[in-house]
């Protein structure tokens, strides 16, 4: 069945010959005696021409179980001759080059003589990417019987260049593509000596490829001369990780720029035809010109007429307007005009300098069209307000605050002659409105803040105005401006949760800046924690705990309440001096010890040490009997774990906690 495979792959690759230059390789590796060699590598190569077109391939296949190997080789070109090789017992190279038949199948076969193998070098090549001169070789899969040991490597790169140290793995440069013949030959400490050669194949980097291109365009804001021009050389061509490090610019003129301009403006003095070339360079060092016939056009001649306006008194009817037009150009002039005002009316033709009537404010775009002697066609827009009359009454009012009463009066409201207010119509901002016509009404608010006051006017005639102010609204002499408060929110054996969010700045505006809490056991902490949890000594109490505030504002309040704190002690002997507990942990400055004594005046030395039993402060106290709290400097030991030491007669307690910056 194998066979069979076998001969039908072999006629897929003969099929393929006569479509391409395909050579079949196949053959055998075997021992003397004939049996078969699997796992050997053979590696098939073509022998280049000596004249171009060149080609260069290699593939490397392995035998199989009954030593018998089938490989191809395919080029653009005809091949002539191939290199079949593969390597004997002791790593030697076998070789053999041979004719291409008519037929494209070449048939090898090896025979090796294999003596016990005391050592075998072997190696690997690798190469950054296909277009690199750098190979790197690397032997450490090179075999030495067990006892042994390699103490030399020796290299050679076919290129008549070596290594003759006991580099396991090297770097080669090659100065050139091509095919070389790639060597290592060890020497292990008990003197075994062999050597494995390799073809390796350098292919030749592809040619470096660049063209110059680029566009033009006269741009849209031109000089008065209208002979500048923008150039584009974005499409110019590199091949793939080369750039261009260089354009040159020759404009034909007599003006060249240098440098890496893409798109560079020119101004041309005047019209006519000019050759323009770029000269780019790459960073691989590919060079390319480009040189096009440009046509530089003459500006246009513009009769674009000039189009004045000036606003006449108002009429019953409307709004007049008078326009003037002249020629741009003082050689010739107009022979003919339209006129079109922008407020739907017809146009009106031949007319210089027309009146035109508006009926209605607004903005309108007024156009004219022209044409002159010369027989240039042009037109002008501009654009005409026209505002509203001014108004026949104007409302107003003046405020006059007085802690949480506001003294209004509109009196300084405007209205024409013959003409009086009506109605009046006040909104305090509050939510509380005033209606019918008063002219100075006081109005008391619930409290201090900024409010938005209206007021709207109407009067006999019909003439409606409003005016909106911010009124501000002092505090009274008995309103309080802020107010500190808060409750205990939970509590959990001996530790205890506030909770201030009642807490409030009374003055619209103002803000809770500072909140400082002090919770009698000795802990105060400042900023502005809403929500704090403080923890109580273990054996209880009675404490009093006071918040203060600070509003942005400047106010402050103070407010306080008393606590009992739960009892949670931990385990101890009631009979002997106790290290019950130790708080904060972690700790910053100041350390507290629960220490409990069934003795009143009871001697005890209070050690801190670090964790190699250094000890970094010690004091001596005498405690009362009962349980007292004793207070230990942190503050000056560095961030870290520590251990709390109590000594008395009674013997040493210890726990640890640990030090935060």
């Amino acid at each position: 069945m194998k066979k069979q495979v076998l001969l039908m792959l072999l006629g897929i690759l003969l099929s393929c010959i006569a479509q391409a230059n395909t050579v079949v390789i196949k053959g055998t590796v075997k021992y003397v005696n004939g049996g078969p060699i699997p796992g050997a590598i053979v590696v098939v190569a073509t022998v280049p021409t000596t004249n171009a077109p060149y080609c260069l391939r290699y593939d490397t296949t392995k035998t199989n179980p009954n030593g018998y190997f089938i490989d191809s080789l395919t080029c653009e070109v005809l091949i002539k001759k191939v290199i079949v090789s593969t390597h004997g017992c002791n790593g030697e190279l076998l070789q053999k080059t041979l004719e291409v038949p008519a037929s494209g199948v070449v048939e090898v076969a090896f025979i090796i003589n294999c003596p016990p193998v005391q050592c075998r070098p072997e190696f690997t090549t690798q190469s950054p990417d296909s277009t690199s001169l750098t190979r790197y070789f690397n032997s450490k899969e090179s075999f030495v019987a067990a006892g042994d040991s390699i103490i030399r490597h020796v290299w050679t790169f076919g290129d008549g260049t070596a290594n003759e140290g006991n580099a396991i793995e090297v770097k080669k440069e090659y100065k050139q593509p091509g095919a070389y013949q790639v060597c290592l030959k060890i020497v292990t400490k008990n003197g075994c000596t062999n050597t494995l050669c390799k073809y390796i194949y350098i292919a030749a980097p592809p040619p470096i490829v660049c063209k110059a291109l680029f566009t033009w365009e006269k741009i849209a804001d031109n000089t008065a001369s209208g002979l500048t021009y923008r150039f584009n050389s974005k499409t110019s061509v590199t091949v793939p990780q080369d750039s261009i490090i260089r354009r040159t610019w020759i404009f034909g003129d007599g003006d060249t720029l240098k440098g890496n301009e893409i798109n560079p403006l020119h101004h041309f003095k005047q019209a006519g035809k000019y050759e323009v070339c770029l000269v780019i360079k790459t960073a691989k060092g590919c060079e390319s010109k480009l040189c096009q016939l440009v046509v530089i056009a003459p500006p246009p001649v513009s009769c674009k007429p000039i189009v004045r306006f000036e606003h006449l008194a108002r009429v019953n009817d409307g709004f007049p307007v008078r326009f003037f037009s002249s020629p741009a150009s003082s050689t010739d002039y107009i022979q003919y005009r339209r006129w079109n005002f922008g407020d739907g009316s017809n146009p009106v033709d031949s007319i210089e300098n027309p009146i035109h009537v508006y009926k209605n404010p607004g903005q309108y775009m007024a156009c004219v069209w022209i044409k002159t002697k010369s027989g240039c066609y042009d037109s002008t827009c501009v654009l005409i307000n026209i505002p509203p009359p001014p108004p026949t009454c104007q409302a107003y009012f003046i405020a006059e605050p007085k802690e949480l009463s506001v003294k209004f009066n509109s009196k300084p409201s405007i209205f024409i002659p013959g003409d009086s207010i009506v109605k009046r119509l006040w909104k305090f901002g509050d939510g509380k409105i005033l209606e019918g016509n008063q002219v100075d009404p006081t109005h008391v608010y619930e409290k201090a803040g900024q409010y938005e006051v209206c007021l709207t006017i109407v009067t006999k005639n019909g003439c409606e105005s409003k005016l909106c102010k911010w009124v501000i609204v002092p505090p009274g002499s008995n309103t309080p401006r802020c107010q500190s408060i808060f409750v205990v929110a939970k509590r959990e054996r001996n530790k205890v949760w506030f909770d201030s969010k009642e807490a409030k700045a009374f003055i619209a505006g103002d803000s809770i800046v500072q909140r400082r809490w002090d919770f009698g056991n000795g802990r105060t902490i400042t900023g502005n924690v809403v929500a704090p949890v403080t923890e109580y000594p273990p054996f209880g109490g009675v404490y009093n705990v006071c918040l203060t505030i600070k509003t942005a504002k400047g106010c402050e309040s103070k407010y306080c309440i008393t606590i009992k704190a739960n009892t949670s002690q931990s385990p101890y002997d009631s009979s002997r001096v106790w290290l019950v507990k130790n708080y904060p942990n972690p700790v910053q400055k100041i350390l507290y010890a629960v220490i409990y004594s069934p003795r009143d005046n009871e001697p005890v030395e209070i050690s801190v040490l670090d964790v190699y039993g250094i000890v970094k402060s010690s004091v001596k106290v005498m405690v009362p009997k009962g349980f007292s709290i004793q207070n230990i400097q942190t503050g000056a030991l560095l961030p870290g774990p520590y251990i709390l030491r109590v000594i008395s007669k009674d013997g040493v307690q210890s726990r640890n906690f640990y030090k935060v910056p």
